[in-house]
């Protein structure tokens, strides 16, 4: 799931860690690395701030193998490989975000769409081969897609019609 900036923001923002007041004097922690294929950087402050920075960078790292859709082993692409997985399977933050990603595109009458990873490997986004696909190309994909195809139950998620999770 491509969440990128904005929710990169809102993990940012949610880290007890991140002490900002009165810190003037204090040179920061800068942070930077690479995870959900954008650039990162922070700058932390205070007494705690290589910690909050080593933290920061760690959840971070972690929720990328969590969602990752090109780590054979996240549970993203294992719900794109096998179409369905019981939900013991799969780690309560995933579910969690899947749960939420649905009532987000339920309430923006799918401008946003969890399920449009068919249409984002049709362009080739974050591969070498980009392309602007033909019209035709993108309304065969855009059928088999779709939020209304993700299915999340106590016992399992699913992915009906052969949809993809980006």
């Amino acid at each position: 799931l491509r969440l990128k900036r904005g929710f990169l923001l809102a993990v940012f923002c949610a880290f007890p860690l991140l002490a900002f007041s009165s810190c003037k004097d204090t040179q920061p922690v800068r942070s930077a690395f690479t995870a959900m294929d954008t650039a990162i950087t922070a700058k932390f402050y205070g007494a705690e701030a290589k910690q909050a920075a080593e933290h920061f960078q760690t959840q971070i790292e972690d929720l990328d193998g969590l969602w990752s859709k090109t780590d054979p082993q996240s549970d993203i692409a294992r719900l794109n490989l096998y179409g369905t997985l019981p939900t013991g399977q799969l780690d309560l933050r995933t579910i969690a975000l899947l749960e939420k990603s649905s009532q987000l595109s339920r309430e923006t009458k799918n401008a946003f769409d969890p399920a449009l990873g068919r249409l984002v490997s049709l362009w080739g986004i974050g591969t070498e081969k980009q392309q602007v696909p033909g019209e035709g190309e993108r309304q065969a994909v855009l059928e088999r897609c779709g939020n209304e195809n993700l299915m999340i139950t106590e016992d399992t998620v699913s992915l009906k019609n052969e949809i993809q999770l980006d």
